[in-house]
């Protein structure tokens, strides 16, 4: 945010592709308050790159289960981090959650990456564990064509 010496501001937002100024000021900047995100603390014991290759793997076999469930053709899962940190590719995981509203937001609210991978690991793992279940049941009792 640029204060001018009239009190006006003009808010210039800066993002991965370039910048946007909003307001146009009439006059010099007299100051610039810059936003930055907290700087990352890593948790002790866990590391946030090893949460992030945990969770990866956990969201490929999420989704090889639920594709064989859905009767969908069997294909390997790409690079699902595609080269990103652990914080942009906890944000991508959490914001994939849209069947469950409150646990995305939840997620997407988190200010700690370490934090927000270790509860989307076990929000992935609960997941799979149902996957897993529901996959044995449909191997011992497929289902059958109705007779009309």
């Amino acid at each position: 945010m640029c204060r001018t010496h009239r009190g006006q501001g003009a808010v210039q937002c800066k993002g991965d592709g370039g910048a946007s100024k909003l307001l146009a000021p009439r006059s010099k900047c007299k100051g610039w308050l810059e936003d930055r995100p907290p700087a990352e603390t890593p948790s002790p014991g866990e590391d946030a790159e090893a949460l992030a290759v945990e969770v990866e793997a956990l969201m490929r076999d999420v989704i090889r289960i639920a594709n064989r469930l859905n009767g969908k053709p069997e294909k390997e899962v790409g690079d699902l981090r595609r080269g990103l940190f652990p914080t942009p590719f906890s944000f991508y995981v959490g914001n994939t959650f849209e069947g469950a509203p409150r646990e995305q937001q939840a997620l997407l609210e988190l200010e700690d990456t370490a934090a927000r991978l270790r509860r989307e690991r076990d929000t992935l793992r609960n997941t799979l564990n149902y996957l897993t279940a529901a996959s044995a049941v449909k191997d011992v009792f497929p289902s059958s064509p109705s007779s009309g």
